[in-house]
C-alpha cells in the first residue's frame, strides 16, 4: 500500500481480526463473514504480515470471527442524540463529556482514533450536527460532501 503511513493501532487491529477467524466446513456458509476474511487477509498481505494461512477444505467452507468489530461512531451518535445540555460542534469543548458518556471499551477505541489523526476535530464539527450556521473549519477533501 502506498500513501500515508498506516496507524500502528489499525495494523494491530487488522492482525487481531485476521487471526481470530475460524473456518467451518459443515455447510454453514449462509451469513458467514467471508468478505471480512478476504479483506482483512488482503490487508495483512499488503502489510507483509501472514495472510491466508489457514487450512482450507475442498468442501463448502464458512468463515466466522468471534472478535466483534469495535466502532465508536454509532456510540457517539447515540450520546449526542440523548444529549440533554447544550451541544457544541467543537471537539475541544465536547471531548471530556463525550468520553465520560461512553463505555470504557469504546472510549479506549475512540482515544486511539482521535490520536491517530490531526483531522478529528474537523470531522467532529460535521458529525456533531451542532451550530449548523456557524462557520466550519476547512474539512479535508476526503471528508467533504459531494455537491
Amino acid at each position: 500500500m502506498q500513501g500515508k503511513p498506516r496507524p500502528r493501532f489499525w495494523e494491530a487491529w487488522i492482525k487481531t481480526q485476521t487471526t481470530a477467524f475460524q473456518i467451518v466446513t459443515q455447510g454453514q456458509s449462509a451469513g458467514d463473514q467471508y468478505h471480512e476474511y478476504l479483506v482483512s487477509n488482503w490487508a495483512c498481505s499488503e502489510m507483509g504480515a501472514q495472510a491466508f494461512n489457514k487450512d482450507y477444505a475442498p468442501s463448502e467452507t464458512a468463515f466466522y470471527n468471534a472478535v466483534q468489530p469495535l466502532g465508536a461512531l454509532g456510540e457517539i451518535s447515540q450520546v449526542l442524540l440523548e444529549w440533554s445540555g447544550p451541544r457544541s460542534a467543537s471537539w475541544d469543548l465536547m471531548e471530556q463529556k463525550v468520553f465520560a458518556a461512553l463505555p470504557d471499551s469504546v472510549a479506549s477505541h475512540l482515544f486511539d482514533v482521535v490520536n491517530s489523526t490531526s483531522e478529528f476535530p474537523a470531522f467532529f464539527q460535521y458529525f456533531a450536527r451542532a451550530n449548523a450556521n456557524q462557520e466550519r473549519v476547512h474539512l479535508p477533501k476526503r471528508l467533504e460532501r459531494i455537491k
